[in-house]
C-alpha cells in the first residue's frame, strides 16, 4: 500500500515526536516525584523535630513550675487547705492546668475537687517515693473528674535537712490543651499531628475516636497494616520516618522524632502519600496538556504543508496524463 505526503509526513514526523514527549513525561514525572519527596520528606522531619523542640519546652516548664510550687511556703507546709490556695492562684490563669494534687509518701492524694485517691501504683509516685527522683512526668491517663486525657508533672516537696520527700506536687496537664502547641497549621496541610506515649497509646490525635483508646503496638488488629511494625522501629530510634495503611487502605507517610522532656514518647506527623506526590502530578498534568496542545499543533501544519506540497506534484501528474 503507497503511502500519500501526508501519510508519510504524519508517520515519519508526527508519531516520533508523540513518542518523545511520552519519554519527557515520564522522565519529568520521575524527577519531579524524586526531588519533591526529597524536599518534602526533610521539610517534614524538620517541623516535626520543631513542634517536638516546643512541646519539650512546655514540659520543661511545668517541671519547673512544678518545683517552684514545691517551695512555696504554703504547698511545702503539706497542709491541704494552705497549699490549696496556692494552687487555685496558679490556676486561675492557666488555661492548660486541669487540677492539682497533693500527694503523701503513704499514696493518700488530695485533689483540687475535694477528692481523695490513693496513688502508690501511679509512675509518678514510684518516681517521686521510690526512685528519690526530683520530678517526673506520668504516662496519659483519661481524668476521673474532666474526662480530659491529662498527664501528671510531679516534683518532691522536701525541707533542706530531708533527703527524702515529705509530699509532692502533683500538676495535672490537659493534654488536648496543650496539642495547640503542635497542631496549629497542620490541618490545611492535611497533615495529622499524633503525640503518643511511652507505652504506645494515643495521647493526643485529632480523631476522638482514635484519641486514647488506639495502642500502636496493637494497631495492627485495628486495621492499621504497618504501623505496629513502625512502632516498633520507633521505641528504638530517636527520629525517622515510616509507611502505613489506614484501615480504608490510604497510604500514609511518617516522620516522628522523640520528646527529651519524657522518655519514650513520640510526635508523630501523618500526611496522605497522595498528597506528597501532589506537586508531580500536577506538573505531568501540565506537560500532558502542553504536549496534546503540540501534537494537535503539529497535526494541524502537516495537514496543511502536505497539501501544499503534494499541490504541485499532482497537478504536474494530472498534466502528464493528459499529454499521454
Amino acid at each position: 500500500m503507497k503511502l500519500s505526503i501526508q501519510q508519510k509526513m504524519y508517520m515519519y514526523i508526527l508519531l516520533p515526536l508523540v513518542g518523545i514527549l511520552v519519554v519527557i513525561g515520564f522522565v519529568s514525572y520521575a524527577s519531579t516525584k524524586a526531588t519533591t519527596s526529597t524536599l518534602i520528606h526533610n521539610a517534614s522531619l524538620g517541623k516535626v523535630q520543631n513542634y517536638a523542640y516546643m512541646i519539650d519546652i512546655v514540659f520543661e516548664s511545668y517541671k519547673t513550675r512544678a518545683q517552684q510550687l514545691s517551695r512555696d511556703s504554703r504547698v511545702s507546709s503539706a497542709v491541704w487547705e494552705w497549699a490549696k490556695e496556692a494552687f487555685q492562684e496558679v490556676k486561675a490563669y492557666d488555661t492548660n492546668l486541669d487540677s492539682f494534687m497533693l500527694i503523701y509518701p503513704d499514696g493518700k492524694t488530695f485533689t483540687e475537687e475535694g477528692q481523695q485517691a490513693q496513688v502508690n501504683d501511679r509512675d509518678y509516685y514510684q518516681d517521686i517515693f521510690n526512685l528519690n527522683k526530683q520530678t517526673s512526668i506520668s504516662s496519659a491517663i483519661i481524668s476521673k473528674t474532666s474526662g480530659n486525657p491529662v498527664v501528671v508533672v510531679a516534683a518532691a516537696i522536701k525541707n533542706r535537712s530531708q533527703t527524702s520527700p515529705q509530699a509532692a506536687v502533683g500538676l495535672v496537664l490537659n493534654v488536648n490543651s496543650l496539642s495547640r502547641y503542635f497542631s496549629n497549621g497542620t490541618a490545611t496541610n492535611k497533615e495529622i499531628p499524633v503525640l503518643v506515649d511511652n507505652k504506645g497509646l494515643v495521647v493526643y490525635h485529632p480523631d476522638s475516636e482514635i484519641r486514647m483508646k488506639l495502642n500502636l503496638f496493637q494497631s495492627d488488629a485495628a486495621g492499621y497494616k504497618g504501623l505496629q511494625n513502625l512502632a516498633e522501629r520507633m521505641s528504638t530510634e530517636e527520629q525517622g520516618m515510616g509507611v502505613f495503611y489506614m484501615p480504608d487502605g490510604t497510604k500514609m507517610d511518617v516522620h516522628f522524632h522523640s520528646l527529651g522532656s519524657i522518655p519514650g514518647w513520640k510526635l508523630l506527623i501523618a500526611v496522605p502519600e497522595a498528597e506528597l506526590l501532589r506537586p508531580a502530578q500536577q506538573l505531568v498534568l501540565t506537560l500532558i496538556l502542553a504536549f496534546i496542545g503540540l501534537a494537535v499543533i503539529l497535526a494541524i501544519l502537516i495537514f496543511f504543508v502536505s497539501r501544499i506540497i503534494s499541490k504541485p506534484v499532482r497537478e504536474t501528474r494530472n498534466a502528464i496524463a493528459d499529454l499521454a
